[in-house]
Formats: C-alpha cells, structure tokens, sequence
C-alpha cells in the first residue's frame, strides 16, 4: 500500500492532468471540425495547463512534480498534435512558420521551455510566521514570549501585558 506522501502526490497530479486533458480534447474538437481554422494558443494552454495547476497545488519543495507535469502536458500535445496532422486538421494559417503544423510545433516547444521553469522547486520560505520586533522594541517584551505578539502596556492602574497575564507571570 502506497504511503501518505505519494498519495498526496498523485492527488495533486490529478487537477493539472484534467486541465490538460481538457483543453487538449477541446482543441482537437475544433481543430477536426474547422481544419481551415488555426488555433494559434490552443497547444501553448494546453501545454501550461498542468504545470501551471500543478505549480499552484505543489506542497513539496523539488523538482520531481514539476517535471513529471511538464513531461505528462508534452507528451499530451504531442499527441494531440499527431492525432490532428494525422486528421489534415492542421491546414489553416500560420503566423509562426510555412504552415499550421510548424507553429504548432514552434509553440509547443516554447511551452515545454516554460513548462521547465514552472518545474523548478518553490523557494522555502525563509521568512517567520510571526513577525518579530525590532531591536528598539525589545524594552516591552515579555520575558518568556520568544519576541512575538506579547508586549507590555503601562497603564495607570498597573503593569499588564496584552496577552491577559498579571504582571511578573513568565509564559513559556
């Protein structure tokens, strides 16, 4: 039986693929039924649509999803593409190149070079959670606090601080 993590890994496969899938199928359904008609972004959404997704839902630092996403969207708009060069559904005008098959191509490996990027793991944050003092605001922290949300207030009836201790009382 599979461990957490790699069920958490496919789970979050599964988005980006569908994404994909769909605006590969969606491409396909026009491309066959307009051959004359070129679809000039159809493989660059395509393409980016799973490692885009996949981007966003990554929970683990390294390069292992976003490659694995990049390689499942290629190959998916490889075969769509041949599935539609197979079709003569690729006969309308190019912007990029002599025909539609070429910038098909043309685009699709401009993706594949973004979709590498997105691969690229997320920086770990270096930054904390909670923000910490300055040093010109040490003189009010509360012994104990670790330097975050608790501070001391003077007031005129006693010392107390935010967090609802009586005064002297540490907080681990």
């Amino acid at each position: 039986m599979p461990d957490e993590t790699t069920l958490r890994s496919l789970e979050s496969r599964w988005p980006g693929m569908a994404w994909t899938l769909g605006a590969c199928a969606i491409w396909a359904g026009l491309a066959m039924l307009n051959p004359t008609t070129t679809y000039h972004l159809a493989p660059l959404v395509a393409l980016l649509a799973w490692p885009l997704v996949g981007r966003t839902r990554r929970m683990r630092v390294g390069w292992r999803p976003g490659l694995i996403a990049a390689a499942g969207a290629t190959a998916m708009v490889a075969a769509t593409t041949l599935v539609l060069l197979g079709r003569d559904a690729l006969a309308g005008p190019a912007l990029i190149g002599p025909d539609a098959a070429v910038e098909t191509v043309s685009l699709a490996a401009l993706a594949v070079g973004v979709a590498i990027v997105l691969a690229r793991p997320r920086p770990r944050s270096s930054a904390p959670l909670v923000a910490h003092p300055r040093s010109s605001d040490q003189e009010g922290v509360v012994a104990g606090s670790g330097g975050s949300c608790c501070t001391r207030e003077l007031s005129d009836s006693g010392d107390a601080d935010q967090c609802n201790r009586s005064p002297g009382q540490v907080h681990d």
